[in-house]
Order: C-alpha cells, then structure tokens, then sequence
C-alpha cells in the first residue's frame, strides 16, 4: 500500500522522538545524582568550601595516618613481609601532610582547582593503600573489610564531587579485583571476596551520595540565611522612605571617614542640605505631596554624588551629604549643582521647590562640632533668603 511506508516513517519518528524525551530524562536525572545541586552563581563559593571543609579533615586523617603507618610497619614487616609497600606508603603521607599543612594554614588563598585535584588524588591512594595491604595477606587472613572501612571513610567524610567518589572507588576496586588472583589462590574465596566487596563500596557511595544532598542543603541553607540577614542589615541602615542611608547610619560612616582622613592627611567635606519653607508645601499641597517632594529630593542629590560619596536623610526635610577626599572647591561645586538640580525640577504643582545648604571642612574636630559648623552655614543661607549655599570664608 502506498501510505504504508509513510505510517511506518511517522512510527519511526514518533519512537525516535519518545525515545529522545526519555533519554533527556535520564541524562537530566543521572546530572542531578552524580553533580553538585548548586546554583551557577554560588559554585565558587561552594567549590571554596568543600576545600575548607576538606582540609581539617585530611589534616587530622594523615596525621594519624601517619603515627598507625609508622606502628603498623614494625609490626606488619615482621609478620606479613609487607615492610616495603608501607615504605612507599608512608613516605606519600608523610608528603601529603606537609602539603595538607599549608593548605589548612591557607585555606582561604589556595587555588581551588589544584587544591580540589590534591585532595582527590590522596583518596585515591588511601584506597589503593588500602587495597595493597589486604591483597598482601590474603594468604593468611581474609581482611577484605579493612579496605572497605577505607572507601567508608573516604567517601563518608571527605566533600568531593559525587562522580569523582564513584570514578575513583571503581578505579581501585578495579585494582583490587585484577590483583586479587594473584594472592588468593583459591578461586572460591576470591570471587566471594569481589562480590562483597563491591556490595560494600557501592553502599558506601550511595551513603555518600545522601551526606553530600545534605551538605548541599545545608550549605544552601546558610547562603539564604546570610541572604536574610545582609537584607535585614541593609534595612536597619536604610530610611525607609528615601532608600537613604538613615540618621544613625551616616553619622556612623561620617565618623569613620573622619578617622580615615585623619590617618592619610586627605580633605573631608560635608554638605548639610534642607529643603526651604518645607512646612508651606505640607500645609498647602498635603502630606503626600510634601513626602513626595522628601523622596525627589533625595532622588537627585543621590544621582549627583560621585562613586565615594554618600549621603542619608539627617532628619525630616534634612539631608548630610559626605563628600571624603575632596576640598572646599570641589564640595562646592558638587552642592551647586546639587541645588541647581533641584531648583530646575518641578516637584509641586503650583511652583518649585528649593534647598538650601552650608558646607563644612573636616578639621579634625569632633563629630558635634563639624556637623555644627554646617548647621551654623545653613541657618545663615537661610535667613539669605534660601536656595542658596554657603560655604566656609
């Protein structure tokens, strides 16, 4: 029939297109077991903390890594004649806690990646030590759970990458399972012992897989937290009506810039600004408007400061404006066109709205005293007439 190989096609097509959903499924939820759950944005920041995280932990394991080898190597070369293996071994841990050393001592400077790859390398020789020690006596004693304890610990405690566990425990199982022949002679007890073996590595990785979910979660649940609590700082230092910085704020970074100018011999200025006849734009227009002409105002004098400067709302219809290395000229220049701003935007329906200012030189007084030299300025432009500034003589 002609339209039979045409409905075979669609068939073809419609397995092809299933068969492609499922496989993007699986790959999906195969990338969510074997990866890290962690947002882009916070991976280098998690990626930091897993080393952390790691460098107590193999500070602490090869040093006593370190004392049982030691002990171990006296009393195993003298009854299993594997003196030479721990030789070798020992001498790595010995490498290995030196490095793990500087690590713990600069955690928070060490390159990531290197770092990361360090650390993975160490499990992997745990394991294949591991592996060596109870291959050496399989002639004596079955001890195929001393290597299993090994991948347990490993996997349990250290903070790697999920696939990189998987990839590194098969890797030495695998090792242990082409050696195996070579020291245990009797068929039987070596295929028991690969069976149980691989039962206990696998079950140690799927422990593994759990601890690392929880660690994310955990990790992802202090990112949030922190969050939270810069958002509350950021509210307790902001007046919520303006976005500014509020009174107690600006004074509080006004009197660190004091302390910064005092030490680098830099000029300090600050501009002291309040919105002229104020109380006759509430009494005629409202509340509402008069907090709309507060928010404006606001508005472009935060638009005009420069990337070190900032300013808070001192109080009511009031606004400190702190302006660090810059001198009298420059200060002035800044508050002129601050007031010009204003003076050409119309913020009331009927008129415009203007501010006046005086401007203060750090002098290494006090807080009190500088903030009152722009008080005293700004109660003389006033009694001028307003929309004026007035700086120092």
């Amino acid at each position: 029939m002609p339209g039979r190989p045409i409905a075979d096609w669609v068939c073809l097509k419609g397995i092809i297109y299933l068969s492609g959903g499922y496989m993007k499924q699986l790959i999906h939820m195969l990338r969510r077991f074997f990866c890290d759950n962690i947002p882009t944005e916070n991976m280098p920041e998690f990626t930091r903390f897993r080393v952390v995280y790691n460098a107590h932990i193999l500070l602490v394991g090869a040093s006593v890594l370190t004392l049982t080898e030691t002990l171990l190597y006296f009393f195993q070369q003298k009854y299993y004649g594997t003196g030479w293996q721990l030789q070798i071994f020992l001498f790595i841990n010995v490498a290995f806690l030196a490095e793990f050393y500087y690590i713990y001592k600069e955690r928070e400077r060490v390159k990531i990646r290197s770092t990361l790859a360090l650390q993975a390398l160490y499990e992997l020789m745990l394991m294949i030590f591991a592996a060596c020690l109870v291959l050496r006596v399989q002639t004596v004693f079955d001890l195929v759970h001393v290597y299993v304890m090994m991948i347990v610990f490993v996997v349990l405690f250290l903070n790697q990458t999920y696939w990189v566990h998987v990839l590194l425990t098969y890797f030495s199982y695998a090792f242990f399972v082409l050696m195996l022949p070579f020291y245990q002679t009797n068929a039987l007890f070596a295929l028991t012992a690969a069976i149980n073996t691989f039962i206990g590595c696998s079950i140690a990785l799927l422990f593994s897989r759990i601890l690392s979910a929880k660690r994310e979660k955990s990790f992802l649940g202090g990112v949030e937290l922190r969050r939270k609590n810069e958002e509350l700082s950021a509210l307790a230092q902001t007046d919520m009506m303006t976005g500014m910085l509020n009174h107690t704020s600006v004074l509080g970074r006004l009197e660190g810039e004091m302390l910064l100018a005092q030490e680098n011999g830099k000029p300090l200025c600050i501009f002291l600004a309040d919105i002229d006849r104020f109380k006759v734009v509430n009494d005629r227009h409202g509340h509402l408007v008069g907090d709309h002409v507060i928010c404006n105002v606001a508005i472009i004098l935060m638009n005009c400061l420069r990337e070190s400067d900032f300013a808070g709302r001192y109080g009511g219809e009031e606004f400190l404006i702190v302006l660090p290395d810059t001198d009298l000229g420059e200060a002035s220049a800044i508050a002129e066109r601050m007031r010009m701003q204003i003076d050409a935007t119309a913020l009331i329906p009927d008129g415009k709205v203007t501010i006046s200012g005086g401007i203060a030189v750090y002098r290494e007084e006090s807080l009190g005293n500088l903030i009152s030299a722009a008080d005293k300025r700004l109660y003389i432009a006033k009694n001028r007439g307003g929309n004026c500034i007035l700086a120092e003589d």
